[in-house]
Order: structure tokens, then C-alpha cells, then sequence
């Protein structure tokens, strides 16, 4: 899943985790991730890999993204495959 992420505040942001759930509970966590960083006002695009797990995209499915940044900062992104 690719994700194009804007940072609107005033500090740079890096993320280090993410979760993905699916509508019927199951879900994959990525932490410790080498996300991007990037600059206020800047776009970046972030590719969500669900790697060596059962658990994968399934088309016209709902899932709920969360990414964490480096200063624990939770951003949630509900999407549909």
C-alpha cells in the first residue's frame, strides 16, 4: 500500500512504527521501521509493506493504517484496497 503523506506542522516528522488492522480484527506491526523523514509543507510517499506474514492486502477491503513518528505522535488512515 502506498500512502502520500503531507507534513503540515512546523517540525520535521520521522516515522518509526506502523500497524494495519483489517475490518474483521486481524492485524501486522512493523516496529523499530526506518521510515522517511521529512520537512514541513513537504509531501513524501510511504510504502506500507506487509512482509513474511499469513496477513495480506485483499481487494475491497477496509483496513486502518497507523504510523508512528519518532516523537510518539499517532497518525491514523483508514483505506480501501
Amino acid at each position: 500500500m502506498t500512502l502520500n503523506i503531507r507534513n503540515s506542522g512546523a517540525m520535521n516528522i520521522t516515522l518509526v512504527a506502523y500497524t494495519v488492522k483489517d475490518s474483521v480484527g486481524n492485524q501486522y506491526t512493523k516496529m523499530n521501521w526506518n521510515g522517511p523523514s521529512w520537512s514541513p509543507n513537504q509531501v513524501v510517499t510511504v510504502n506500507i509493506m506487509i512482509d513474511r506474514s499469513a496477513f495480506t492486502f485483499q481487494p475491497k477491503t477496509t483496513y486502518s493504517i497507523e504510523v508512528t513518528s519518532a516523537r510518539n505522535n499517532l497518525f491514523t488512515f483508514t483505506i480501501t484496497a
